[in-house]
């Protein structure tokens, strides 16, 4: 029973407290690496779920000891700490939504120019495609095509290309 407590509430508990604690600070050193914002970008406020989202995150971590899920009681709980993560990630970075002199945030999505490879030559309607030098391919969606389109001339112009 003791090693059920730890691993099922223990554990996401600690990293539940670490992420939400390290957050502001992780979004701290971003900004500061940033540069100034030369285009800000607009963000839908979603109030609702990063308020509601890290309460079910800390629910999903005591309802395997409700509920006998079998053996994904031992999962829900680390579902709850990656839920728990990507919301508070997302209200971190949403509000600094933006093209700043050194890298580019939307949303959650960090782009550092320094790993940029390659850019299109425009906008597939509000959808921006970039790959990294590791060739991956990260999708950057807008609000409108002019946002895109906006973004990938202030991109080209702080790369130089």
């Amino acid at each position: 029973m003791n090693q059920k407590i730890f691993f099922i509430i223990g554990i996401p508990t600690v990293l539940m407290a670490i992420i939400s604690i390290g957050m502001p600070f992780y979004c701290r050193s971003i900004l500061n690496q940033a540069g100034q914002k030369l285009l800000p970008l607009v963000r839908k406020k979603q109030i609702i779920s990063h308020w509601v989202t890290p309460i079910l995150s800390y629910l999903l971590v005591i309802l395997p000891f409700f509920i006998n899920m079998g053996r994904f009681g031992m999962i829900i709980p680390y579902c709850g700490v990656v839920g728990l993560y990507i919301v508070l990630k997302e209200s971190s970075f949403a509000p600094d939504s933006g093209v700043y002199e050194k890298l580019l945030i939307n949303s959650s999505t960090i782009v550092k120019y320094e790993s940029i490879k390659e850019l299109p030559e425009e906008p597939q309607a509000n959808v921006l495609i970039i790959t990294n030098k590791k060739n991956q391919k990260i999708q950057l969606i807008f609000d409108n095509p002019n946002e895109a389109l906006e973004v990938l001339n202030v991109l080209k112009e702080q790369m130089k290309v």
